[in-house]
């Protein structure tokens, strides 16, 4: 797995159900998702409960988490094997890439998951070590396929995922018993986060309400005080890697999400230990909190394609670009905010390619994106 990487060190401060009475739902999201060190007790990841559960499915598979491991299994739908297969290729591509950058490159603060191991179909044996024998009919399916596991992204901990809830739900779904009956629903749970720089819209307040992917959208996080420039510059810089830093894949269908990234020092120093409060040393689930983090994760490379350095892989970079979902800034948007940050991501993108290959095409494809006018636009604005 690619290095847990992160951003400067600021205060540490522990984030739970108290911090949110005393300091409100916003600034608790503000600090959660500013992807800066918190303390926190281990508490039960907000994930669906059944043992080999469907957590997700993209266009070429299914996905579902292994028990007993931090593993999950991507499962191919049915004509995809070739996507998965892609999928698997790029993705090792990728994590090589980014495990063997210079020094001299400044890496992005993205985590990629760990590569497993390919599965191939009726591999009775391997399935039996995970648990599923011949009596869970329900498996059939998977053990009959293709598959690829990769290491899981953690999703969000019980009280990061019931404030964002609380936080972002429709009003008619904050209020008892349909609070609970919706956080208990199997698409409220597994939640990562999707950061779309690139969508500016305000939330419909629509009842089909999910955490499960959840869309956090570019205005929510100027609402909250968020930093976008660090988003921004991450995907550039990761954009722009994948491009010319040896991966050589168009980047299409990517996604950009948060997920849980656990620190490496679950003891706070002496300093730290001495400002914490006698009710935080009495928590009779642990004596230290662990530290903790959410962080940025690259995923899913099934629709990744390599490219030649001529004009027909120009098209297909700017093509990628805008048929990924909007997690870039807008280029083109009238809105001064946008434009700052476009720029932002542009001069990352431009100063990263630049450092790791000496020819490339990265201003071309900045003109070109620029320049470009999608008819598909509107479906991101």
């Amino acid at each position: 797995m690619s290095d847990v990487h992160r951003p400067l060190r600021s205060p540490i401060e522990m984030l739970d159900k108290s911090f949110i009475q005393q300091h409100g739902l916003a600034k608790y999201l503000q600090r959660l998702l500013s992807m800066q060190a918190f303390w926190a007790a281990d508490e039960d990841v907000a994930r669906s409960g059944h043992c080999h559960n469907h957590i997700g499915e993209g266009q070429c598979g299914i996905v579902y988490a292994l028990c007993n491991t931090h593993d999950v299994v991507k499962v191919v739908k049915e004509g995809k094997v070739p996507s998965l297969e892609q999928d698997s290729r790029t993705h090792e591509r990728v994590l090589a890439t980014f495990d063997n950058l210079d020094n001299a490159i400044v890496k992005p603060a993205i985590n990629i998951p760990g590569l497993v191991t390919w599965i191939e179909p009726e591999d009775w044996a391997w399935w039996a070590a995970q648990g599923v024998d011949e009596t869970d009919r329900g498996m059939y399916p998977a053990i009959l396929s293709h598959s690829l596991v990769t290491s899981r992204i953690l999703p969000l901990q019980e009280t990061a995922h019931e404030a964002l809830f609380d936080y972002f739900a429709p009003s008619q779904l904050k209020i008892e018993p349909e609070r609970s009956k919706a956080l208990g629903e199997e698409t409220n749970r597994d939640c990562l986060i999707r950061i779309y720089l690139g969508r500016r819209q305000p939330r419909s307040p629509t009842a089909n309400f999910k955490l499960r992917n959840f869309d956090l959208m570019v205005n929510e996080m100027e609402a909250l005080h968020l930093d976008t420039s660090i988003y921004a510059t991450t995907m550039a810089r990761t954009l722009a890697i994948l491009h010319w830093g040896g991966v050589g894949t168009d980047g299409n269908d990517i996604e950009f999400v948060l997920g849980e990234a656990l620190r490496a020092n679950p003891v706070p120093s002496l300093s730290e230990f001495c400002k914490m409060a006698p009710s935080d040393l009495r928590r009779k689930d642990s004596m230290y909190p662990a530290e903790q983090a959410l962080g940025m994760w690259l995923l899913d490379f099934n629709q990744c394609a390599f490219f030649d350095h001529d004009k027909a892989g120009l098209k297909r970079l700017v093509d990628a670009f805008f048929w990924t979902d909007p997690y870039y800034p807008w280029p083109n948007s009238k809105d001064a905010r946008d434009e700052a940050l476009w720029k932002v991501c542009k001069e990352a993108y431009l100063e990263t390619s630049e450092k790791v290959a000496e020819l490339n095409m990265a201003r071309d494809f900045i003109d070109a994106v620029e320049g470009h006018r999608p008819s598909i636009a509107s479906l991101f604005s």
